[in-house]
């Protein structure tokens, strides 16, 4: 009988270990989740959004668009400020 009590006790911690840390990863996804959303809705985001969206319909309304990799390669004409919005978007 102690033996049956020893794994009812053994099997129940560790069923309670796994749930507790289910909830604590999905907590710290809603966490990251939530900190992500912040970010792209801040001011600042806003700002590299509208930049990076002007640069790149200039780039798609041009006679020869280019790659993303081709706007960001040190050949490129574009300013640095305009290539920081796109890597932030």
């Amino acid at each position: 009988m102690a033996h049956s009590a020893l794994i009812g006790v053994l099997v129940g911690g560790a069923i309670s270990f796994t749930v507790q840390r289910l909830e604590s990863q999905r907590a710290t996804r809603v966490s990251r989740t939530h900190r992500l959303h912040e970010t792209w809705q801040s001011a600042e985001s806003l700002i590299h959004r509208v930049k990076a969206a002007h640069v790149l319909r200039d780039n798609m309304d041009s006679p020869d668009p280019v790659g993303f990799m081709s706007l960001m390669s040190d050949e490129s004409s574009l300013a640095a400020d305009d290539q920081f919005a796109l890597t932030r978007i």
